[in-house]
């Protein structure tokens, strides 16, 4: 599952953290912690995301930044549609722009 999406540059340092933080594993309270930039409200949601989501959802498989625009390659599972609705409202609240979402096919088919 893929999320792409634009934002300030004044951030860009903190997207690029949380997602090298996610791809070696950290999904839990140092991903809470890198996101506490964004303001109690999102740490709130986030804590509702973290509750209803296994860790392994969170797992990034990849990441690209190219200015202001990061894309995202999440590990997620068989729910990653429903997954990616709530992630995508998590970062509509850090202020992202240009949200889209995508699912991965890896298949084979």
């Amino acid at each position: 599952m893929s999320i792409e999406f634009s934002f300030k540059s004044s951030v860009a340092e903190r997207w690029k953290a949380i997602f090298e933080g996610l791809s070696r594993g950290e999904t839990g309270a140092l991903f809470q912690d890198r996101m506490d930039v964004f303001g109690e409200a999102v740490a709130e949601q986030l804590e509702d995301v973290l509750e209803r989501w296994p860790g392994e959802y969170f797992l990034v498989s990849s990441y690209d930044q190219k200015g202001e625009s990061m894309q995202v390659e999440f590990v997620a599972g068989p729910d990653a549609a429903k997954f990616a609705q709530e992630m995508g409202a998590l970062f509509v609240a850090c202020g992202v722009t240009d949200l889209r979402c995508r699912g991965i096919d890896l298949s084979g088919d």
